[in-house]
């Protein structure tokens, strides 16, 4: 690596040097660190360099001019060489998140923070030099600039719910400028966290899955209301009133409240050892109740139980899955692809039983779960049953609040996540809001990406009303035992495509509605494809069966760039 000193034979051009926002010449940065020239980056490309002590910073060339960025998504650590560039955006491989190629900002989800950002300058010669800002040396990614509480704003914004669209909804609120009174009320006894994590992992403290600790949210005046819940709205006056006996008059509010689980009617589900998992609570019971010897069951047919199964199955001596449905997964993957995925299991261990249930639950001389019985009257050994129950949407506090509620509890919005009463805004699983890639045609979706966009898009409404749309792409992705499944799209299909080796899961499946449209692309090992049809999608660019029956994925270069 070298170092420019700005003394000697080597000097940069003025007209070289790039454009950054205003608020990048008020930053401070280091002295440049040449990596490479620009002849390197092709035209509308990008490519990884080395910059200093293993950091890798990422080129991005578009519209003549050069762009350095973060080499890896603050998610969970992809590539985004191998990502998908488009006009004015990088867009994850592996999960979807998006990222502003001038500022590094993060622009979709998942995730929490965004790239860090470089400054560049080109020599005469072509060779490209960069700058880090000072505040983040030593960093791997960054949170947006944030403003505290200004006492003179008398205004109050109020934030139901601390699931990911709660969470992101705050920081939002305070990235964008609002200095007003911020409550952000949990029903849990937890700051927001990555609900991702419950049925992929175990014996983890919740600090580590935390999006930010107590002191962020103090250092940025973000009052958390914990183990509080939200028991009536009055909609017409502004006013909601908490389980804590407080009332707090609003100027603007954000009710992302998600789901519940459906108990189910079955003697024993109150059992020691007998989990609904939803919350970190129940990740927490899962990693008390088991062992080396434990017999597990998992009832449900999701991938929810999928992931909790895979997780177990190293940890205990044996998982077995109660499916209900005829295969495993399928809602998600589609019933080609759930065989494959259901012979992936046993091929490691799990027994999975399909078109079952369980009636009723046996104690032990302890009070806790010894085994079941299924649907045939066939009884199972079991030390620990986990189930992924059907949900409700957590909505009746609104019944009168002035707010109209769909049968399943839901709530319409506008595309600028806006209700019927103009000081409310939802987002999460309670939202009947439109989805872009379907024509904005309006739809509940219970997916972690969409939840967190919802939060960003309604922060943004809430302070500016109708400056940013909804556009909705939803993004599903997921990983079993070691195969990484990642679908985006949504809508019924009548018809698959399967392109590549299904049985060694390597493979793209296009599923196509019956008139003919692709309405999800799902692929296994097949790196960033599923993220080049969610960024089509985001293009309002629709594929037909034609578009992907032509060879080589010639689809792929619809996708509008530079």
């Amino acid at each position: 690596m070298f170092f420019f000193n700005f003394i000697g034979s080597f000097h940069f051009t003025g007209i070289a040097k790039l454009e950054r926002r205003e608020m990048c010449d008020d930053y401070e940065y280091t002295s440049p660190i040449v990596v490479g020239n620009e002849r390197d980056v092709p035209d509308n490309g990008m490519k990884q360099f080395d910059l200093i002590d293993s950091k890798k910073v990422l080129l991005i060339k578009q519209k003549g001019q050069l762009h350095a960025v973060g080499s890896k998504c603050p998610h969970y650590g992809a590539p985004l060489e191998s990502g998908v560039l488009s006009d004015g955006r990088i867009r994850c491989p592996w999960h979807g998140a998006c990222f502003d190629i001038k500022t590094g900002d993060i622009e979709n989800f998942p995730g929490l923070d965004s790239l860090l950002c470089y400054k560049v300058e080109i020599s005469k010669s072509g060779q490209v030099g960069i700058m880090t800002r000072l505040k983040d040396v030593g960093l791997a990614k960054r949170v947006k600039d944030m403003v505290k509480r200004d006492l003179n704003d008398p205004s109050t914004f109020v934030v139901v719910g601390g699931g990911p669209a709660g969470g992101i909804c705050v920081e939002t609120l305070r990235q964008q400028g609002y200095a007003g009174r911020l409550v952000l009320i949990s029903k849990e006894a937890y700051l927001p966290y990555d609900r991702v994590q419950i049925s992929k992992t175990t014996d983890v403290k919740i600090e580590a899955l935390q999006y930010r600790q107590q002191e962020f949210y103090d250092e940025y005046d973000i009052e958390t209301f914990l183990n509080v819940e939200a028991t009536k709205v009055a909609g017409a006056k502004q006013t909601i009133t908490l389980s804590n006996g407080l009332s707090i008059q609003y100027d603007k509010m954000f009710i992302a409240t998600g789901c519940a689980p459906i108990i189910p009617q079955v003697t024993g589900i109150d059992l020691k050892n007998v989990v609904i998992i939803r919350t970190y609570d129940d990740l927490a019971a899962i990693s008390k109740a088991k062992d080396e010897k434990t017999k597990a069951i998992c009832l449900g047919s999701s991938i929810i139980t999928l992931e909790v199964a895979q997780t177990l199955i190293g940890q205990v001596e044996s998982v077995t899955i109660v499916g209900t449905t005829d295969l495993i997964g399928n809602e998600l993957l589609g019933d080609v692809v759930g065989e494959r995925v259901l012979r992936l299991f046993t091929d490691n261990r799990v027994t999975v039983i399909t078109n079952s249930d369980i009636t009723e639950i046996f104690p032990n001389m302890n009070g806790e779960v010894e085994k079941v019985m299924l649907t045939n009257y066939k009884m199972l050994p079991c030390d620990l049953l986990i189930i992924d129950a059907d949900v409700k949407l957590n909505t009746t506090f609104l019944e009168r609040s002035g707010l109209k509620l769909n049968t399943d509890g839901s709530i319409d919005t506008n595309v600028y996540l806006r209700t019927s009463i103009e000081s409310i805004y939802v987002g999460g699983d309670i939202a009947n809001a439109p989805v872009y890639s379907i024509g904005n045609e309006f739809a509940v979706i219970r997916n972690y990406q969409i939840a967190q966009n919802h939060g960003r898009i309604a922060a943004i409404n809430m302070i500016k009303s109708r400056s940013k749309m909804l556009r909705t792409v939803p993004f599903f992705f997921t990983k079993l035992f070691g195969k990484s499944f990642r679908f985006s799209g949504y809508g019924e299909y009548t018809d698959l495509i399967i392109e590549g080796d299904l049985e060694n899961l390597q493979f793209v499946a296009y599923f196509i509605n019956n008139t003919l449209k692709v309405v999800r692309v799902g692929s296994c090992g097949c790196n960033a494809v599923v993220a080049k049809f969610a960024e089509l999608q985001s293009q309002g660019v629709s594929l037909t069966r034609e578009d992907v029956e032509n060879t080589e994925m010639a689809w792929t270069k619809l996708i509008k760039s530079g």
